[in-house]
Formats: C-alpha cells, structure tokens, sequence
C-alpha cells in the first residue's frame, strides 16, 4: 500500500508501523496534494478529478488555477507517463467560465449527470437469471 504513495514519507512510516502493530487503528491523511479521483483510460487519457461542492458554480481563481496546473505536473513527474492528462471538475452546479478555466479544464461532469434517469430504462428480467 505505501508504495502508492507519492512522496509522504512521514505518513507512510506511521502507517507501516500501525499495520505492524496488530491492533485496530485509523488515521486520517489530509492534505492539498491529493487527487480526487482517476480515470486512466484505454485511449492513453487520464482524467484526473477534481470534485468540488459549491452551492453555487464553482470559481476558478488564481491560486486553484496554479495549485491544479502543479498538481497535473507532480503527477506526471512522480508516476512518468506519457499519457494525456485531461483536468476534469466534477461539481454540484457547474464551474463559471473564467480565465483560469479556460485552457486549464478539459471537461466538466456536474451532479445531474451523475444522477439523472439513465437513457436506456432499466429493464427487469425477473427471475430469469
């Protein structure tokens, strides 16, 4: 599991030794370098998500436009793919149209994608299989 993970030298040694220890343990890693989720697709494309809750659309502003354009880079340094990676926003009501999202975010996924009626209706084939 350590292996998994970059860099965090400090937080894989508490781990190690809690995994060592035999006893039931839970610890929280918290921190700005993580990624919400990927998508590493058979296309060589990797999504790499962001999810955001706003009540609102989410802003892009100066400092999260440079902290994700690093986090793109440390993950391309630290796991040396060649693939394209593609910044993703996964959000409750959309992300606003700025400067800092335009040429930075390569698709949005918004809640009601997520959980709306699916295309095609679930069909129930009862007691067939």
């Amino acid at each position: 599991m350590a292996e998994k993970i970059i860099g965090r030298d400090a937080e894989k040694k508490i781990l190690q030794d809690m995994l060592a220890s035999g006893e039931g343990e839970l610890i929280a890693i918290l921190g700005r370098r993580r990624v919400d989720l990927l998508l590493d697709r058979q296309d060589h494309c990797i999504n790499l998500c962001e999810m955001k809750f706003s009540a609102n659309e989410f802003v892009i502003n100066k400092q999260y436009a440079e902290d994700l354009d690093n986090k793109v880079k440390v993950f391309r340094t630290q796991t040396k793919t060649n693939k394209a990676i593609f910044p993703t926003m996964i959000t409750t009501y959309g992300v606003m149209k700025n400067d800092y999202y335009n040429g930075l975010i390569q698709s949005e996924v918004l809640m009601k994608d997520l959980f709306s009626q699916p295309a095609t209706p679930f069909i129930d084939l009862g007691n067939e299989y």
